[in-house]
């Protein structure tokens, strides 16, 4: 197992309530969004505010228009209700795609994810109950979490979901 980093374009966080409200979701999100040229991967969203705030519906339809893969992986409490009706309708034509996690799993922001660099790989040791957690740091004052996945999206952790 590598651990891997994501440079530039991931974003963290531990509780959407701190946060919803907060400059994250009016500038940073978004921009980071908006960054994507190939893949946006979310996960872990529980918030239907999260995806019905402006900026990120924007952000999400423009990468739509760029032909961004986007893939959502919800939290393995999450259903419908946790989804706004433009979301689901995205999912079932096929631009957005979505999986559950088959257990609890930080949000997340990742975009672009060839954008890794290989760190220690004995760090890996850890985790070695956690195959889809690669690594996994508090951030500054514990406000920011720096979780990376590299194949979860394709991993035994995650399961088929139809909105």
């Amino acid at each position: 197992m590598k651990v891997v980093t994501f440079i530039n374009d991931f974003f963290g966080f531990p509780y959407m309530d701190e946060c919803n409200n907060s400059e994250e979701f009016s500038t940073k999100i978004p921009k980071l969004l908006n960054k994507a040229k190939k893949e946006i991967l979310i996960t872990s969203m529980l918030s239907r505010d999260f995806y019905e705030k402006n900026e990120i519906k924007e952000a999400i339809s423009n990468a739509i228009k760029r032909e961004a893969s986007i893939k959502i992986i919800l939290d393995h409490k999450a259903n419908n209700d946790n989804l706004p009706s433009w979301l689901i309708d995205e999912a079932k034509s096929g631009k957005i795609k979505i999986k559950k996690s088959k257990n609890n799993i930080p949000h997340s922001i990742v975009v672009d994810k060839e954008n890794v660099r290989v760190e220690k790989e004995h760090e890996a040791e850890k985790w070695e109950n956690a195959t889809n957690i690669i690594a996994y740091n508090n951030a500054v004052e514990g406000l920011k979490w720096r979780c990376y996945f590299y194949g979860l999206w394709e991993s035994d952790e995650v399961e088929e979901y139809s909105p």
